[in-house]
């Protein structure tokens, strides 16, 4: 299995992350348009903060969030975490 991300999907703000041959059915969507991660606690993604699963990643505090679509179990916490309304459900 590979470990790394293979690709990056980028379609009007919205970007997804993915793992070459473990594309999930289920996965959250970042709309960067709305994601305003500069209000959250330190600069650190509340949505990623409650993740169990640490599909959400920062490379460092006050850096936007990426998905790691293939972690996701689709339990949607993160969403309803998110303040701005930025994580919607893949379609």
């Amino acid at each position: 299995m590979t470990t790394g991300i293979a690709g990056k999907v980028n379609t009007g703000g919205q970007m997804r992350c993915f793992l070459a041959n473990n594309m999930p059915d289920k996965s959250i969507i970042i709309n960067y348009k709305l994601c305003d991660f500069k209000q959250c606690i330190d600069g650190i993604c509340r949505a990623k903060s409650e993740c169990e699963k640490k599909v959400l990643k920062q490379e460092a505090p006050f850096e936007p969030p990426y998905v790691i679509t293939s972690l996701c179990s689709g339990c949607n916490k993160c969403i309803a975490e998110c303040h701005s309304n930025a994580l919607e459900k893949s379609r």
